[in-house]
């Protein structure tokens, strides 16, 4: 019984931070340029036009 309360527990707070996540992903736009990166492409790309290396 206890362990099924706290799984549930568990489930409710996992899918808290999932919807928060959802909510921030949706609310931001990539540059088309970055669409096909990896993060350490985009890290790199930008190194790049900041400061021309």
């Amino acid at each position: 019984m206890v362990k099924k309360y706290i799984d549930k527990l568990v489930a409710k707070k996992r899918q808290q931070e999932v919807d928060e996540i959802m909510q921030f992903a949706g609310s931001c736009e990539i540059h088309s340029r970055f669409l096909n990166l990896t993060d350490r492409e985009i890290r790199e790309k930008i190194a790049q036009e900041k400061y021309g290396e």
